[in-house]
């Protein structure tokens, strides 16, 4: 297990070794032109920041902000809405 602050002082190969080995993936959002995705790293929250233009993660940090991951959670509560309106038009 790796800290916050000792994660926020590694490079951003190592912070990558440790999200894609060691952490789960919970969602992901767009912010102008990069796909960001959480991950939830022992007892906190990572997002990587990825540019489909360039094609590579320009920067993986920790989660500071509640009002971010708020973010997450409505996309969630969006998609899980749609869900139940398609279920619904089904059956």
């Amino acid at each position: 297990m790796i800290t916050k602050h000792k994660f926020r002082n590694l490079d951003i190969d190592r912070k990558g070794e440790y999200v894609f080995q060691e952490g789960k993936y919970i969602g992901m959002r767009e912010y102008y032109n990069y796909s960001i995705n959480l991950y939830s790293l022992y007892d906190y929250f990572v997002e990587v920041w990825y540019s489909p233009n360039e094609n590579k993660i320009e920067k993986i940090e920790v989660l500071e902000s509640e009002k971010t991951l708020d973010l997450y959670i409505d996309k969630m509560n969006e998609l899980d809405s749609k869900l139940k309106l398609v279920y619904i038009l089904n059956h």
